[in-house]
């Protein structure tokens, strides 16, 4: 079966619960159409979980494309070349994320591994654009 889904922003036990409602498995196909980060307290949680699973393809909406832009910047160490690079674009989009739910999403990322850190981005990264 092929099942799409979009607009998880966060809630992981939804995502989780809309799975098993459906029994998702190995040989069925889920597009995740966007807004899977932002304004709920899980939104890495769940793209870990989308990360195990080869049968789940991501496609990036808008809170995604702001995100990725933003975990980029931070996962810059602090230096002088970092802070000189801060541009008011840079703010501006840190920003504008926080406004549209980002900031949960910030706070689960912080507390990753770099390791950790770097695979959400490429995760992201590696995902289609809708």
């Amino acid at each position: 079966m092929v099942y799409c889904m979009s607009d998880i922003h966060g809630n992981y036990e939804g995502y989780k619960n809309l799975l098993e409602k459906v029994d998702f498995k190995e040989e069925d196909t889920l597009y995740v159409l966007g807004d899977v980060i932002d304004r709920g307290k899980q939104s890495i949680k769940i793209l870990q979980d989308m990360m195990i699973r080869p049968n789940v393809v991501p496609i990036i909406g808008n809170h995604e494309y702001m995100g990725i832009q933003c975990l980029k910047f931070l996962m810059q160490e602090i230096s002088e070349d970092s802070i000189a690079m801060l541009s008011e674009d840079i703010i501006r989009g840190l920003l504008e994320w926080q406004n549209v739910g980002g900031q949960t999403t910030m706070d689960e990322f912080h507390k990753l591994s770099r390791e950790e850190k770097q695979d959400i981005i490429d995760y992201l990264e590696e995902g289609d654009v809708l």
